[in-house]
């Protein structure tokens, strides 16, 4: 029956995922990790995947949504608006369900099994577990706490210790290269060695692209695309960057 039971909740979290009802595919998810921590089972990779791209749409949907409110609320405070007030009371709403994402994405990971049918899988779930951590940070509102930045470095180590034996193209090493890079630009404010980290991997990558089937082509260029936009930006004059 157990067994039953997570087959069932699984299936219906790819039914969440396409009718993108991201949230009930979250909840979901989160029996599933039960489960297999009750049975000692770890995920696979396709289900690790699953896992990444519900959590993912849940604080990508929140982050674009403070990302277009946050300049408007700055422009009424300029204005000296009453409506500033509203616009910062929606602000924090949003920002009290990216926390909660991220909870509840942290208990989901400290909850399942570290996979161990790949290395692969491995460097996935400690960059996924340090995005969450860089997503905390993002929303600290005490310049003292630092606990969920020195989680995301820990786990960014981590993820890029495990990477090192990957393939330079392998689109979970790009992966994790990503978020350091980020880690290092948005948290640390360093935009100089987040730029560096962001081109060595961006460039090791380009110079075995040959070697690639179609599938990992696809992989790790759409990785490729999101660390020559950070470079492109960061790069850009007056921002710090190489």
């Amino acid at each position: 029956m157990a067994g039953n039971h997570y087959e069932q909740t699984l299936y219906q979290a790819k039914l969440s995922e396409i009718a993108h009802r991201y949230d009930d595919m979250a909840d979901e998810l989160a029996v599933v990790a039960e489960l297999a921590r009750k049975n000692k089972t770890a995920l696979t990779e396709d289900q690790l995947h699953l896992f990444i791209r519900a959590y993912d749409a849940q604080i990508e949907t929140r982050r674009t949504s403070l990302q277009e409110l946050r300049p408007i609320r700055q422009k009424l405070l300029d204005q000296k608006s009453d409506l500033a007030s509203v616009a910062a009371e929606k602000i924090g709403v949003i920002e009290k369900e990216l926390r909660g994402v991220c909870d509840k994405t942290l208990k989901a990971l400290e909850t399942m099994p570290s996979p161990e049918t790949s290395i692969e899988a491995k460097v996935l779930f400690l960059t996924w577990q340090a995005d969450c951590w860089r997503c905390k940070a993002e929303l600290a509102t005490n310049a003292d706490d630092t606990e969920a930045a020195d989680n995301a470095r820990k786990s960014y180590d981590n993820a890029m210790r495990e990477a090192d034996s990957l393939s330079v193209t392998d689109s979970a090493r790009l992966r994790a290269a990503l978020g350091y890079s980020v880690f290092l630009h948005d948290i640390v404010g360093d935009t100089e060695a987040a730029s560096r980290a962001a081109k060595n991997a961006f460039d090791e990558a380009t110079s075995e692209m040959d070697h690639l089937d179609e599938d990992q082509y696809k992989q790790s260029t759409r990785v490729m695309q999101l660390l020559r936009d950070n470079l492109t930006a960061w790069t850009a004059p007056g921002q710090g960057g190489l």
